[in-house]
């Protein structure tokens, strides 16, 4: 009787999408033939959601709508000091100063910040500003230069500098201060606009012993600053984004989806600003697969908006789907890693109007979440099993009958084929058994009424034969959404699938 425990099992595999290889023949031990009766039938009962029970990326809608979502709560981020930085200050230098003997020289200057491209800065709080000056005279005795900032103010009192020299020649230093405030509106030339400037009061005072009409040349220049907050105008120019490598860790989305087509996929920016600064973001997306292959997404340029109160941030949300970008060829290449590069451009609708603002402490985050409706069609999902398969004693059947019936709530054909296989793995003889009719769906791709079928399938002697001798079988499942694929069919947790299967058969009572 081992050839009906395994055939019994064989169809039990079929109606659970099991794998024949881990199946327990001696389950059916105790099963007796009647005279024209196998086994009276197997029946499986089965909800979409009995099968994704602990999926953590798996969600429904309060209708029993199916998704996926993925989320990537950062993909990148940048701080500050990736936007504005102040660069190394060429020295000021005043040429040739003449020394009036015995007397202070008191005068005041007015300068602008250097190598800033198109930004206009108002404000600075600094967390760490270095100052050099220089002095250079051929004068036999010592020479003091104060420098006072004007703008710029420590602990309340306007920042100051002191330099000497101690004889002829060249003579430098460097002098470091932590939380200073500069105003860079302040200037006093009337013509000079509301922005990167320096305002400063020199006074330079010689020993006594040197004669007037003694030239000094004196220099400052700011390096190595460390900024806490800006403020102003930060310009349109452009900035690299970092590259990187994200693991796409889709579980069981890509095992859900493997050959199906999702129609209504999305992929979500989630954009995190602190800095007060609007910035368009133009990212190269391209997603790589288990065999290398690459997928561009193709997503178009998008905007970040920018807070208007400092210490505060502001959420944009950039939604990528079939009609905007490349994502159902994305998805359907079943991605692994996602690869992303680029660039942004600061202020791309400012031009000046809306003042920019940021601190050292906040931040550009970005994160992604995939969302994948349960909205999908295919015309041709294919599934395949090989097996071995040894059977010898099924010389007392002489005819078998499976007898399919099934009440199938999904919106889903499946056909089953079960292929005899040679030693070379020709197929000598097969059975193909239309198992389900999809459910009917209304105009939103739902299933709304149930399919019943029923179908016997006859095995002939000759077809009994083959398989028993066959050293191999191979079950192979198509499935396809209605209309041959053409239709989008949606998921919900509450189909069902009723599905029963009789095995009758006449028996030659000499043979037992």
């Amino acid at each position: 009787m081992n050839f009906a425990r395994n055939l019994v099992l064989l169809m039990l595999s079929l109606l659970t999408f099991a794998c024949v290889d881990e199946l327990d023949f001696n389950k059916f031990d105790e099963v007796s033939p009647a005279p024209n009766v196998l086994l009276p039938g197997l029946e499986v009962s089965v909800k979409l959601e009995d099968f994704l029970q602990g999926d953590s990326v798996l969600t429904q809608d309060p209708d029993g709508f199916l998704r996926f979502v993925y989320e990537e709560d950062s993909l990148f981020s940048m701080s500050a000091t990736e936007f504005v930085s102040i660069p190394a200050q060429e020295p000021f230098a005043l040429d040739n100063i003449p020394i009036i003997q015995d007397s202070t020289l008191t005068f005041t200057i007015d300068a602008a910040l250097s190598s800033l491209g198109d930004m206009e800065l108002e404000q600075i709080d600094f967390r760490r500003l270095a100052i050099t000056w220089s002095i250079s005279t051929p004068a036999q005795a010592p020479v003091s230069v104060q420098y006072t900032f004007n703008n710029a103010s420590r602990n309340g009192m306007p920042l100051t500098v002191t330099g000497q020299s101690f004889g002829p020649g060249d003579f430098d230093g460097l002098q470091i201060f932590n939380d200073v405030s500069m105003d860079l509106t302040q200037s006093g030339n009337p013509a000079a606009p509301p922005y990167n400037n320096l305002s400063l009061t020199l006074s330079v005072t010689p020993d006594p012993s040197i004669p007037t009409g003694t030239p000094v040349t004196i220099g400052f220049g700011l390096d190595s600053t460390v900024i806490g907050t800006v403020s102003g105008y930060f310009g349109q120019r452009p900035v690299n984004l970092p590259n990187g490598n994200v693991n796409l860790d889709l579980g069981s989305i890509s095992e859900f989806t493997s050959g199906f087509t999702l129609t209504d996929p999305r992929l979500k920016f989630i954009m995190n600003n602190g800095m007060g600064i609007s910035m368009g973001l133009n990212m190269d997306l391209d997603g790589v697969n288990s065999d290398g292959a690459i997928t561009a997404l193709n997503p178009p340029p998008f905007n970040v908006a920018q807070p208007t109160v400092p210490g505060t941030s502001v959420v944009s949300e950039f939604e990528l789907n079939n009609g905007n970008s490349n994502i159902v060829s994305f998805l359907d290449a079943l991605p692994t890693n996602l690869i992303y590069s680029g660039g942004l451009t600061l202020n791309p609708n400012n031009t000046g109007q809306t003042p920019n603002f940021l601190s050292d402490q906040d931040r550009l985050s970005v994160g992604m979440e995939i969302d994948l409706p349960m909205e999908l069609r295919t015309q041709d999902l294919r599934f395949s099993d090989e097996f071995e398969m040894a059977l010898s004693d099924q010389e007392f059947i002489e005819l078998l009958v499976f007898r399919f019936e099934s009440v199938n709530g999904f919106p889903l054909d499946m056909t089953v084929k079960l292929s005899f296989l040679d030693s070379l793995g020709g197929v000598t003889d097969s059975v193909v058994m239309p198992i389900l009719d999809a459910a009917e769906v209304d105009a939103n791709g739902r299933a709304i009424q149930p399919m019943t079928n029923v179908i016997d399938v006859t095995l002939t002697e000759r077809q009994i034969n083959t398989l028993a001798t066959a050293p191999s079988w191979r079950i192979t499942g198509r499935v396809a959404t209605p209309d041959l694929g053409q239709t989008a069919v949606r998921l919900y947790a509450d189909y069902t699938l009723e599905i029963s299967m009789s095995l009758k058969g006449r028996i030659r009572f000499a043979e037992l």
